[in-house]
């Protein structure tokens, strides 16, 4: 008999929880600190954590979607809050192989805490039916929550480009952030700013409405995010900054992902706030580059 589930609970935490039940026996099973986990910052000692666990990397760096710079700034920190913002439960399977588990953080109280509580005690005493959560044993969550949750699972069909769209396209492709809005996947096919120039990601099954980089980018300019491999909403659209301001790893991220993007997919038009902006340096960094590694878009 399986543990009854809670409604409330993230897919991602459970599928975490089911996956690390089915694996301890293959890694660390003890418990780790977040200052051990902070050790471990460079390419070839790699670590993370994850739902409470303290995960090596090492291996998947060079295979992750994104490219080694945008994973890299999760490394030595608690990556949880981000990842359930741009990734599915089924990543975690598909790459299992290349990931190690070293340990359990140990949880700071609230879900974590009960969840972790729960889920040790289901593994040492064996598979058997437990009772159902009530509302003295686990966290309260209200009913808009729950209904935002179930929402934010729902996927939504994107709208993918055909030859019908080009006419909703602006006059001679000038978009500004307005127009740009449009293109969200849902009223038209998703575009995206990058460097100045719009970019349609539409083909991209990565890039879908309400989940992932396309709840976060769908009609929005993405050069500031990109540059400093940020996943936090209030960084697209942003344009208070000088290329100049960049540091090297932060330059070179952004030409990396100007040369996947624009080599990738099809440049449909120009943005007009960026208009004016010089972005040569950019070019010119992304013509040294090599072929894109990265599969994010």
């Amino acid at each position: 008999l399986q543990w009854p589930r809670p409604r409330y609970i993230s897919n991602y935490i459970w599928f975490w929880a089911d996956a690390m039940g089915a694996r301890t026996s293959r890694d660390g099973g003890g418990e780790v600190a977040m200052e051990e986990v902070g050790k471990h910052v460079s390419k070839d000692d790699a670590w993370l954590v994850l739902f409470g666990e303290a995960i090596d990397v090492t291996q998947f760096i060079p295979l992750h979607p994104g490219g080694e710079e945008s994973i890299g700034a999760y490394l030595g920190k608690d990556a949880t809050a981000d990842w359930q913002e741009i990734h599915r439960p089924e990543h975690l399977d598909k790459h299992w192989q290349h990931l190690k588990k070293m340990g359990k953080i140990k949880a700071s109280g609230g879900l974590l805490s009960w969840l972790f509580g729960r889920i040790g005690s289901r593994q040492e005493q064996g598979p058997k039916a437990e009772p159902e959560a009530t509302a003295e044993s686990a966290p309260q969550v209200s009913a808009d929550d729950a209904a935002a949750e179930t929402a934010a699972d729902e996927e939504v069909e994107p709208v993918r480009w055909s030859a019908e769209h080009e006419a909703d396209l602006p006059p001679g492709g000038m978009f500004d952030l307005q127009e740009l809005a449009r293109w969200d996947g849902v009223n038209l096919p998703m575009c995206i700013g990058i460097c100045g120039v719009i970019i349609d990601v539409s083909s991209s099954n990565n890039f879908t409405p309400n989940f992932g980089y396309g709840k976060l980018w769908a009609g929005k300019d993405t050069t500031w995010a990109m540059a400093t491999v940020s996943l936090k909403a209030h960084d697209a659209n942003k344009f208070d900054f000088n290329l100049e301001e960049l540091s090297g790893d932060q330059a070179k991220a952004l030409a990396g992902w100007y040369k996947h993007f624009t080599t990738k997919y099809r440049t449909v038009g120009t943005l007009k706030e960026l208009r004016g902006r010089d972005f040569g340096s950019v070019e010119r960094l992304a013509a040294e580059l090599p072929a894109s590694s990265m599969t994010t878009g």
